[in-house]
């Protein structure tokens, strides 16, 4: 569950591409339909633009299409309520025994509604649902590595579909780069990128939410 097409790619490409990879059943949700990320209006249809983006780089992870919610760009703190309404539908729905999401010391203020409205809409887990937490723009405090280095290429390949934003910024440079310096005192040779994700469950969520609250302005 993530805010934005692109931000699961980032964050946790290479999990994604692993679980495609095992056959696992993988059911990604964007809140936002993208409509503002194309500030100098440089495309003629960005929300469909954005939305092909996001499909192209599932598809290349091994993923199906996501859900997309219809929220806007940049809404989604004022819309914590109505996000966890509509999450705690689709948990019920689809029973997820795994759990993907932002941790709370993102620096985008929707990253963190979406943590936040995910949390609130935890009783609709099952109990036994894991719950890994990861980031986008913000290293998840003392969380624990996910080697993916040998999907580094198939992670790659889904970060190229953002044509739209690499416009902006090579950011696809940036995340491999980031993933190969969280593996810096990792002394295998053969562990080169990894991603990183604190685990936690129903219960513990909200200490998480509460404890980094106070580093975020």
């Amino acid at each position: 569950m993530v805010a934005h097409a692109d931000d699961e790619v980032i964050g946790i490409g290479g999990l994604l591409a692993f679980h495609a990879q095992r056959g696992d059943s993988v059911h990604v949700v964007h809140a936002t339909t993208g409509g503002r990320g194309d500030p100098d209006a440089r495309h003629e249809d960005i929300e469909a633009m954005r939305q092909q983006e996001g499909v192209d780089a599932l598809a290349a992870l091994g993923i199906d299409p996501p859900t997309t919610l219809g929220f806007q760009d940049g809404s989604l703190s004022g819309c914590e309520r109505e996000l966890a309404t509509a999450l705690g539908e689709l948990f019920a729905e689809h029973t997820p025994g795994l759990l993907y999401t932002f941790h709370r010391g993102e620096y985008h203020a929707d990253h963190r509604a979406i943590a936040a409205a995910a949390c609130k809409a935890r009783d609709f887990l099952e109990a036994a649902c894991r719950i890994l937490l990861f980031g986008v723009n913000q290293a998840v405090p003392f969380g624990d590595l996910y080697d993916y280095s040998d999907l580094v290429a198939v992670k790659q390949r889904a970060l190229a579909c953002f044509r739209s934003q690499l416009a902006y910024l090579d950011f696809a440079t940036k995340v491999m780069q980031r993933d190969q310096a969280a593996t810096v005192n990792v002394e295998l040779p053969e562990v080169t990128h990894a991603e990183l994700l604190a685990e936690v469950d129903r219960e513990t969520w909200p200490a998480h939410i509460g404890k980094l609250d106070a580093f975020v302005t």
